[in-house]
């Protein structure tokens, strides 16, 4: 069971993000840290913190606009659920990080959710140059805030993909080995996950159309 005291041995949202702009963003975390931590090793949980919270926090920035505070919370969020989610997370294959971006990915459709939000902050201009066609053409002719809105329709694994292949511009292989799926494996998803955000783009207008 997790204690107050252990919810506290990780430092505050900002200073970790100060810390980590001096931090390898490959710092590798081994299955016994992971081990140590679950069973409420401090010093295991506080090196899993420093090392995954600031990953998390840009993940969280881009996909709700640049909403600093919102965004410091949200992560504050997932840490805290991260801890105490600990005990009962169970070790596969599957990295360790994929785990904490899908409690992100959770708390940002429920974001959307309980504010309604549309973000009307623009999406990197990497997204919109990388697309490939049909894509490309479909989102430069749309409103990017409805792009925001239909992302979060998408699978979790897809929304992670493409936030990290086109937020945080990581290569294909960096995604295949944060995911724990190969190369080939990552192109299929993201070509499928495009082809998916197409036609949600495809219904949104539509629906706007007949709104008109």
């Amino acid at each position: 069971m997790v204690t107050q005291s252990q919810l506290n041995v990780v430092p505050t949202i900002p200073q970790v993000v100060a810390q980590e702009k001096i931090m390898k963003d490959n710092t590798e975390i081994t299955r016994q840290t992971v081990r140590n931590a679950k069973k409420g090793n401090e010093e295991a949980i506080s090196l899993l913190y420093k090392t995954y919270v600031q990953r998390i926090y840009r993940y969280i920035a881009y996909r709700i606009g640049g909403d600093v505070k919102t965004a410091e919370d949200l992560t504050s969020d997932v840490m805290v659920r991260m801890v105490r989610e600990l005990p009962k997370y169970r070790i596969t294959s599957v990295p360790f990080e994929v785990w904490l971006y899908r409690i992100a990915s959770n708390l940002v459709v429920d974001y959307y959710r309980r504010h309604n939000k549309i973000v009307e902050s623009q999406l990197p201009e990497s997204l919109v140059s990388n697309l490939p066609d049909p894509e490309s053409s479909l989102v430069q002719q749309q409103q990017l805030q409805k792009l925001r809105l239909c992302l979060i329709q998408l699978k979790s694994e897809e929304q992670i993909l493409l936030s990290l292949r086109f937020f945080e511009r990581k290569s294909h292989e960096d995604v295949a080995q944060i995911l724990g799926k190969s190369i080939n494996s990552i192109r299929t998803m993201q070509h499928r996950a495009l082809k998916r955000l197409a036609t949600l783009m495809n219904l949104e207008n539509e629906g706007s159309a007949n709104h008109v």
